[in-house]
C-alpha cells in the first residue's frame, strides 16, 4: 500500500497492517513533515507502471514529535522576530543578508586602544586601593610615607593609640627663679605609626583657677609602633606653692584654632609694628622741621 506526503507529495510503501483504524503517525523523510495517516489514506498503485518516487517510511516516534514540535516552536520564534535586526524597514529573508548586516555593523577596535584601556583600569585600581589602604602601606613599607606626603595625602595616622604614661613633678629653683618640671613617657600601643600632637599643658591652682597655659611641641614627631620615649617640661612658675597640671594632646581642631590664634596676633604685632614705624618716621620729620624753621 501507498501514502503520500501532504506536504511535498512523496509516495512511501507501507503494510496495511502499520495503519490501524484509529490511525497513525509517520514522518516524511524528504520534507520532514509528520502527519496521520488513516485507512482511507492507503491507496493501492503500482509503482513500476506510475512514475511516483516511493521508498520505505517507518511510523513517527515520540522523539520525532518532540523535533517536529521544536521546529514548529522555532518557525513561529523566526517569524515574530524577523523584523528586529533589519538595518530598514526592508525585510532580510536570507541567512546571507543576516550575515552581511552583522558584519557591517562590527566595529573593529585596535589592539592599542584595549592595551591601553587595560592599563588605565589597572592604574586606577593600583591608586584606589594604595589610596585606601596607606597606613598598611606605609607600615609596611616606611619609605612610602615620602610619597604620600609629596601628593599632600596623610599616611600616617594623627595620636592614634599614643598614651601619655609615668607622669612625675618637682620643683626647681634656677637662677632665683621658681620651675615646674614634669616629665614622663609617650608611648604607642597600636601597630601603626602615629603622628605625636602637641601637648597642651595648663598650671592651675589648687581651686582649679588656671595660671598658666602654654603648648609643648614634641621632640619626636613620629613614633613608631610599640615604641616610647621620654618628655619633659618646664614651666616657669611664681611660688613653690602646690598647683594643678594638667598635660593632653591636642586634637587636630584645637591645634587648628591655636594656629589660627597665632597666626592673628604675628599680623596684629607686625600690623602694630609697621604703625609704630609710621610714628617715629612722623616724630623725625616734624623734628626736622622745627630745627628748619629755627634758621
Amino acid at each position: 500500500m501507498l501514502i503520500s506526503c501532504p506536504r511535498c507529495s512523496s509516495v512511501y510503501v507501507v503494510n496495511k497492517d502499520q495503519v490501524p483504524e484509529k490511525g497513525k503517525k509517520f514522518k516524511c523523510a524528504e520534507c520532514g513533515k509528520i502527519w496521520t495517516v488513516m485507512p482511507k489514506d492507503l491507496f493501492d498503485v503500482e509503482p513500476e507502471k506510475h512514475k511516483f518516487k516511493t521508498q520505505k517510511v517507518r511510523p513517527a516516534t515520540e522523539f520525532d514529535s518532540d523535533n517536529e514540535n521544536i521546529r514548529k516552536m522555532f518557525e513561529v520564534l523566526d517569524r515574530d522576530t524577523k523584523g528586529l535586526f533589519d538595518k530598514e524597514p526592508e525585510q532580510y529573508t536570507s541567512n546571507e543578508e543576516l550575515n552581511r548586516l552583522i558584519r557591517h555593523a562590527r566595529v573593529n577596535i585596535s589592539p592599542l586602544v584595549v592595551n591601553g584601556a587595560i592599563m588605565i583600569f589597572i592604574l586606577f585600581l593600583s591608586a584606589f586601593i594604595a589610596y585606601f589602604n596607606r597606613y598598611d602601606v606605609v607600615r609596611f613599607m616606611p619609605r612610602m610615607q615620602y610619597f604620600y606626603e609629596k601628593f599632600g595625602i596623610e599616611s600616617v595616622y594623627y595620636g592614634r593609640d599614643l598614651k601619655i604614661k609615668e607622669v612625675a613633678t618637682k620643683h626647681i629653683l634656677k637662677h632665683g627663679k621658681h620651675f615646674i618640671e614634669a616629665h614622663g613617657t609617650i608611648e604607642n600601643e597600636g601597630k601603626y605609626k602615629a603622628n605625636v600632637p602637641p601637648m597642651r599643658v595648663i598650671v592651675s591652682t589648687i581651686t582649679g583657677q588656671p595660671l598658666i597655659r602654654m603648648i609643648k611641641n614634641p621632640v619626636i614627631p613620629v613614633v613608631d609602633p610599640h615604641f616610647s620615649y621620654l618628655f619633659r617640661v618646664l614651666i616657669e612658675s611664681l611660688d613653690n606653692d602646690t598647683k594643678i597640671l594638667e598635660i593632653h594632646f591636642m586634637s587636630k581642631e584645637e591645634y587648628a584654632e591655636y594656629e589660627e590664634e597665632k597666626r592673628l596676633k604675628a599680623l596684629k604685632d607686625a600690623k602694630g609694628k609697621k604703625v609704630l614705624q609710621q610714628q617715629n618716621r612722623f616724630d623725625l620729620n616734624r623734628q626736622k622741621k622745627e630745627d628748619l624753621s629755627k634758621f
